[in-house]
């Protein structure tokens, strides 16, 4: 999927909230739409704040899913503040963050004194900002959230400044959502925490992944793709090999 620069002015104020999504919509999505209804009907069902995660083996559509779902809210709900964090390692996390207070010109940011983590965390927190989605990309390591593995540096930095787990970095905000995409059941599972479900991303079925394959503007990469999934069904793994 091609990656893209995709996000709004950072007027908040306005009528259309802050879109930070670093793809595309995929114009060729097909299928999913259970699992899409699942996220929304948990959503929906939710009187306080709500995380849906996404849980399956790699390849089988968990982010495509989350992407679809993201620009869905676009333009459904227009005045919801969406943003995507990849959330693989600790740096990568703390790294979304800060771009997001970039983006909201968060007043302090760039002090060096300034938990930059604690002041999107108030920001979100507060109901007269808006409502927001946020998506967490590859959440597969639970030590990110709550252990003590080492980040992608090396420097074993799990944790937020003044020893606070990144968890704690995550509003539990009556108008926020998280959506958390994941192949480790346990993490996605200790994330979402009281607050959600967990949903199976299980490989396409015949029909959909048919319908894959045979959708008119679908191209050669997509085909591709699919036949490189394992889970996908063999009838579908045959059609792709001979297109």
């Amino acid at each position: 999927m091609p990656p893209a620069a995709v996000m709004k002015a950072a007027d908040v104020s306005s009528s259309d909230a802050l879109f930070i999504v670093p793809f595309a919509r995929d114009d060729s999505f097909v299928g999913r739409e259970d699992t899409i209804a699942k996220i929304s009907e948990r959503k929906a069902a939710a009187s306080i704040h709500t995380r849906v995660a996404l849980v399956g083996l790699g390849g089988v559509g968990k982010s495509q899913i989350a992407i679809e779902y993201a620009y869905r809210i676009q333009t459904a709900e227009p005045h919801v503040l969406v943003v995507w964090i990849h959330a693989s390692n600790p740096t990568r996390f703390r790294q979304g963050y800060r771009d997001l207070a970039d983006k909201l010109l968060l007043p302090g940011r760039e002090d060096a004194k300034t938990d930059v983590l604690q002041l999107v965390h108030a920001w979100l927190s507060d109901k007269r900002n808006g409502p927001w989605l946020m998506i967490l990309d590859n959440v597969d390591d639970d030590g990110v959230f709550f252990g003590d593995d080492q980040d992608s540096t090396g420097t074993g930095a799990v944790q937020a400044d003044h020893g606070r787990p990144l968890e704690s970095s995550l509003p539990q905000a009556t108008h926020g959502t998280v959506l958390i995409t994941s192949r480790n059941n346990v993490a996605a599972t200790n994330l979402v925490g009281g607050h959600g479900d967990v949903v199976q991303v299980e490989p396409m079925g015949e029909d959909e992944a048919l319908a894959v394959t045979t959708a008119p503007h679908q191209g050669a990469i997509w085909r591709l793709q699919l036949s490189r999934r394992q889970g996908a069904c063999p009838c579908a793994r045959a059609y792709a090999s001979c297109h």
